[in-house]
């Protein structure tokens, strides 16, 4: 009722009053994708995350913990998380027409990212090595080089990764 009110504190609430009943039941998934959903609501992206990635733990072939992931990561604009776990849910659910929007919609925002995109233009090394992994996995690897070395040369000499 909270929720559907909109009165996400509250709801936040009495979902973690209903997980501490037995927070490692198959039930308690469905509770924390709630709760998933009432931290998207409020921004609270962190959280959300972490109740959604429980809720894949308890339910691992239910595809709210993925959409809620999914949604997450691309309130936070981590749009190639966001697709992965869009991805995986639909995976779960291939006719659920929520999930085929919102991987289009990211995937569309993937597209024109990388059509934007030259190494040249990125500012980090997380961002040349993100849109490099997307141009790798789509297969066009000269492309995808060129952004990892844009990645290296960012990386900063302490980088552990470089």
């Amino acid at each position: 009722e909270f929720f559907k009110a909109k009165d996400y504190v509250q709801a936040v609430e009495w979902y973690t009053k209903a997980i501490d009943v037995d927070p490692n039941s198959e039930a308690a998934g469905a509770i924390y994708s709630n709760r998933a959903a009432s931290f998207i609501a409020m921004k609270k992206y962190s959280e959300a995350i972490a109740d959604a990635d429980i809720c894949i733990r308890l339910r691992p072939t239910w595809v709210k913990g993925y959409f809620r992931k999914g949604v997450t990561q691309e309130e936070m604009g981590n749009i190639d998380d966001a697709e992965k776990n869009f991805s995986l849910a639909l995976t779960h659910e291939p006719a659920n027409t929520d999930i085929q929007d919102r991987l289009g919609r990211v995937r569309t925002a993937i597209k024109s990212r990388n059509d934007k995109s030259t190494p040249e233009r990125c500012t980090s090394s997380a961002d040349a090595k993100q849109i490099g992994n997307s141009f790798f996995k789509q297969g066009n690897y000269e492309t995808a080089i060129a952004f990892y070395s844009r990645a290296i040369d960012l990386a900063p000499e302490t980088d552990p990764d470089r």
